[in-house]
């Protein structure tokens, strides 16, 4: 389960996995437009203050479309239960999905990341310890010197 804000491309599912995903809609439209100016962003060099406020407005979608995925009725979440899932699969910018394997009562998660970092909200909530000085994340402030 992701956010699913972006198409995730042409790619077919392995037989014998099964995805779910929510289709997530915004209440502010502009957001959607937002988003394809953060990820652009991302890999152009940005003022400080143009990368701080697209994050902030990505970080209010990440909410927001959290809240829809946990909204998504108990007859999913039994039927998610009834599957007794090995595994679940998550994504470094979302939370959500440790919540829905949580509640259904998947005991192993796959936290899919970039590189070595892991966001310090991230990292809190699932009992990890982040070393900055040494690994700086790459959307951070930070670098190596």
């Amino acid at each position: 389960m992701e956010m699913s804000m972006v198409v995730a491309g042409d790619l077919s599912i392995p037989p014998g996995v099964t995805e779910f995903r929510v289709p997530i809609e915004f209440s502010d439209k502009m957001k959607t437009e937002g988003l394809a100016i953060f990820q652009t962003m991302m890999f152009n060099k940005g003022s400080a203050y143009d990368l701080w406020w697209t994050g902030q407005e990505f970080k209010d979608m990440r909410i927001e479309a959290c809240q829809q995925m946990l909204e998504v009725g108990q007859k999913i979440i039994e039927s998610f239960k009834s599957e007794n899932f090995d595994l679940a699969i998550g994504h470094f910018h979302d939370l959500c999905p440790l919540a829905i394997a949580e509640k259904v009562n998947v005991k192993k998660v796959v936290w899919i990341t970039h590189g070595t970092s892991v966001y310090d909200f991230t990292a809190v909530q699932t009992g990890l310890r982040t070393f900055p000085s040494f690994v700086p994340h790459p959307l951070s402030s930070y670098g190596d010197k």
